[in-house]
């Protein structure tokens, strides 16, 4: 923050550095001011219902609101509360209910088909990759 030169004046580039990167301090403090509770459950609630017509993941969530009428953002809140206290049990209820449902069933079917040759891949680029540091001549 000071000159090389050892005396006590602040250095020119400090100083154009501080008063540069002040605007950006002041324009968070007053973001995180206006931030309400209100606010942030609207944020919430408009990152879980994702994309107008996309899913997210399969489309679980969004069928399963459907069929209740509720909002899909309570069913993918629900099924992420679920995912954190009970992992494997809600994981396999979700890639279930993606085969079971008529509105994802193809998709999810998709997903493990491209998930199948991903794999089959990465054990051929690794099966190859032993051959190649085992040598031809020991194969």
């Amino acid at each position: 923050m000071f000159s090389q030169t050892g005396s006590k004046t602040p250095d020119f580039w400090a100083i154009v550095f501080l008063a540069h990167n002040l605007h950006y301090l002041t324009i968070d403090s007053i973001r995180e001011k206006n931030m309400s509770a209100e606010n942030v459950i609207n944020e919430i609630r408009d990152s879980l219902n994702g994309r107008p017509g996309q899913p997210i993941v399969f489309g679980v969530c969004k069928s399963l609101a459907a069929k209740c009428g509720k909002e899909p953002w309570i069913i993918r809140s629900v099924a992420l509360m679920l995912t954190l206290f009970w992992t494997l049990p809600a994981v396999a209820a979700y890639i279930i209910l993606g085969f079971a449902l008529n509105e994802t069933e193809s998709r999810t079917r998709r997903f493990f088909t491209g998930l199948a040759i991903i794999v089959r891949e990465m054990v051929e680029k690794f099966a190859e990759s032993l051959r190649d540091m085992i040598g031809p001549e020991r194969a």
